[in-house]
């Protein structure tokens, strides 16, 4: 008897305190949930936005508990693409908005610089002035600055231009100290993800699809800054190989800035461009240098400046009530089997979002918005059939951002209509199986040995204590054979291309969104603004839509209970800072199952 009444007493202590800790998550959340909350910030007249990347521009939102950086403790309020791009066309069209101030001192991707680059340029249609200024100008922080008015630069600042390059991080030399031999199996002369473990530099293939990408992107610098800056594309060119910008003054002299100032100075600059009225060119000139001399008074008008995410919250969908919607579909991430985590692509999160969508008869379009390096073969099948069922009613719309490649073309590929940034990273068509084998690392190094027993001979087959034999070998390429033809069959009956053709240009091959268009893997260069007109259109209700967004974080309270898991994530990346990225790229290759449709490594435009 007394037995039944402790266990019964501790099960009610077990409920009592499951509860309680289920109630205090719900308050902490909502807590947190609150102090991202924002109330819509009043724009004054006569106001400029002010478009920089503090907190950086991301994909998609992130969850309330992974918006904290915990190193600092400080919120991290992070502005969305959709909503930066929406702000700048509403503020083109806000009378109460006159200029655009550009300070660049955060970070964001080079595809989503691109698309608020381009939104920027549309802006400037409106009349409204844009100006642009910073301390110092990193050479994607000038690219995009370029497409103002007037750039100006602290007189001891500096803007880098040297060209571009992409960096490998090779790990054989490591894992042969270690006595660790790495099992490859792929399909791909191009298929270079697992080079890192194999080799000590690139391969010849490698460096030929490395080359290619850093002249493209190098050549899209080049040719829009030109064109803003009306400065010949190989003298910019020449510029960078003499290395002729090594100071603001050396900027100034040539062109690439059309003032040393400091950002009072600036300040007093678009001050009076706001107040400009009906003056002449000649009489603005005229007071710009005067204020560059510091004899410039403001005193008359005073600068009210709206940051990009605060102005976002004034923003209103004109069309908030139509029936008819178009939804966006993020996939951002890693694609990984199962739910995933956030920041990952789970092959049950997104057709789970793909179907609801086909099944909702309001939502009359889709965009799916692929920013991913690939990841695990079959969970793209699994995503790539949902896609297809989702297309057979309803248009699709593919919209790439800094990488759509592996399996991020893989889902991509069934989509009426694909759209990439000329940024954008993709195809990588090819798939490859990576084993780790440690027996003579253990036993050299640790003097450990395993030994094993079997039922059948490859009972054991995968296991990091011995090698494959050929038999297993044979077997393993025989799957990776089988995954790839599905692949090329999937890309060929989406993008309407022969299999000879799609071999051609797969092969594990990555292509820049310039070069994709040439060989057929998508079908225009855009952002995902454009992705969401040519969705409206294709469904026919281009005068009546509105865009929703079918993100994780509205999915549900498990949700936001599951994103604490990746606290200890958000501190070790504040320690290690770049490193992050390389750490967890071999962890993730580590880690891996099955036969991969993964990007060659993490590749880092510079």
């Amino acid at each position: 008897m007394s037995f039944f009444k402790t266990f019964l007493a501790a099960l009610l202590a077990f409920i009592v305190v499951n509860v309680l800790l289920f109630v205090f998550s719900i308050l902490f959340i909502a807590g947190v949930a609150t102090m991202f909350e924002q109330s819509p910030t009043p724009v004054k007249s006569n106001s400029v936005l002010l478009v920089n990347f503090e907190n950086g521009v991301v994909e998609t939102a992130a969850s309330p508990i992974n918006s904290i950086d915990f190193s600092s403790m400080k919120i991290i309020s992070s502005t969305t693409l959709y909503s930066a791009v929406t702000s700048i066309y509403s503020a083109a069209a806000d009378e109460k908005i006159k200029g655009i101030y550009i300070n660049l001192n955060g970070n964001a991707s080079i595809a989503i610089a691109e698309e608020i680059r381009c939104a920027i340029e549309t802006f400037k249609e409106s009349g409204k002035f844009v100006i642009a200024y910073s301390d110092y100008y990193s050479q994607l922080g000038y690219y995009f600055s370029s497409v103002a008015d007037k750039i100006y630069v602290n007189p001891e600042g500096s803007v880098e231009w040297s060209g571009v390059s992409s960096s490998v991080m090779f790990y054989k030399g490591l894992l042969d100290k270690l006595g660790v031999k790495a099992e490859v199996i792929r399909h791909g002369t191009f298929k270079a993800a697992v080079e890192p473990f194999i080799m000590n530099s690139m391969s010849p293939e490698n460096r030929l699809q490395n080359q290619k990408i850093v002249n493209s992107v190098w050549g899209t610098i080049l040719g829009e800054v030109s064109r803003s800056r009306c400065i010949d594309s190989l003298v910019l060119s020449n510029y960078a190989t003499d290395l002729a910008i090594s100071s603001a003054a050396d900027a100034y002299k040539y062109g690439l800035v059309d003032g040393l100032a400091y950002e009072d100075q600036v300040m007093k600059i678009i001050n009076r461009s706001v107040a400009r009225d009906s003056i002449t060119d000649d009489e603005f000139k005229a007071e710009v240098d005067s204020i560059l001399l510091d004899k410039g008074d403001d005193s008359e008008f005073k600068l009210n400046l709206v940051s990009l995410n605060n102005y976002s919250g004034s923003v209103v969908n004109k069309n908030i009530l139509s029936k008819n919607k178009v939804a966006i579909i993020y996939a951002n991430g890693e694609i990984v089997d199962g739910s995933g985590e956030e920041g990952q692509v789970g092959s049950s999160t997104l057709t789970k979002k793909l179907r609801a969508a086909r099944e909702d008869d309001k939502v009359k379009s889709v965009v799916l918005r692929v920013n991913s390096p690939g990841g695990s073969a079959l969970a793209s099948e699994v995503m790539w059939r949902e896609v297809e069922l989702l297309r057979a009613k309803k248009p699709v719309v593919i919209s790439m951002g800094a990488v759509a490649a592996s399996g991020g073309y893989y889902i991509s590929a069934p989509g009426d209509m694909i759209l990439a940034d000329k940024f954008t990273l993709t195809g990588s068509i090819g798939v490859f199986g990576l084993l780790m084998n440690v027996e003579e690392g253990m036993r050299d190094k640790l003097g450990i040995t395993v030994d094993i027993v079997n039922t059948n001979p490859s009972a054991s087959m995968g296991t990091p204590f011995r090698a494959l034999t050929n038999k297993e070998r044979d077997f393993l390429q025989g799957s990776v054979e089988r995954v790839y033809t599905t692949f090329v069959n999937r890309v060929s009956a989406g993008r309407n291309l022969s299999f000879e053709d799609v071999d051609k240009i797969g092969q594990g091959r990555v292509w820049s969104g310039v070069d994709a268009l040439k060989v057929g893997l998508i079908d225009n260069h855009g952002g995902l603004i454009d992705a969401i007109t040519i969705a409206a259109d294709k469904a026919g209700v281009s005068s009546d839509y509105k865009v929703i967004e079918m993100t994780d974080i509205d999915d549900s309270l498990l949700l936001l209970l599951n994103s604490l898991n990746s606290v200890k994530a958000n501190m070790i990346k504040s320690e290690l800072g770049d490193m992050y990225e390389h750490i967890t790229s071999v962890k993730t290759m580590l880690k891996s199952t099955g036969v991969q449709a993964r990007m060659p490594y993490t590749m880092t435009i510079e």
